[in-house]
């Protein structure tokens, strides 16, 4: 027990195992089907404004991060990667203003992110990330995806 300006605080240990995560009402998981192959699974709303989503990272040896970006129009997959493999500047089609990312995750973990949407439209979702012994950006592996924010 230590003295701090009059109040007597007390440490004590936590509980034993992992506690639990709070619910949320949209979860988005980086599913890892079969080596080199990832998805997303998105389930629950994503409206514009603040949400709160369980980020759900699969796959032993990966590494996740969600990035958002807010898409002008409607271009397809197609467009949207050929887009994320130039490397260079974003396309006329992406929002330069909405776009967003969550905290970087490892596999076989989960976390509580919050993801703000500036405007309700379509957005596309992916992870420019690779696995730890390299390979290819996991979009380029599947994990690319467009969704309607309310």
């Amino acid at each position: 027990m230590r003295h701090f300006g009059g109040t007597d605080l007390t440490v004590t240990a936590g509980p034993a195992g992992n506690p639990a995560l709070p619910s949320t009402a949209t979860t988005i998981t980086a599913t890892n089907p079969s080596k080199d192959h990832y998805s997303w699974e998105v389930s629950g709303p994503l409206t514009h404004g603040v949400n709160h989503v369980t980020f759900v990272s699969k796959g032993k040896r990966a590494i996740h991060i969600i990035l958002a970006a807010r898409l002008n129009g409607n271009p397809s997959t197609a467009q949207i990667l050929k887009a994320l493999a130039s490397h260079g500047p974003p396309p006329a089609f992406v929002d330069p203003t909405g776009f967003v990312n969550t905290a970087a995750l490892d596999g076989g973990r989960s976390d509580i992110n919050e993801l703000t949407l500036s405007k309700p439209g379509r957005y596309v979702l992916f992870c420019p990330l690779t696995d730890r012994d390299g390979g290819k950006e996991h979009f380029k592996e599947g994990l690319i995806k467009v969704v309607t924010v309310s």
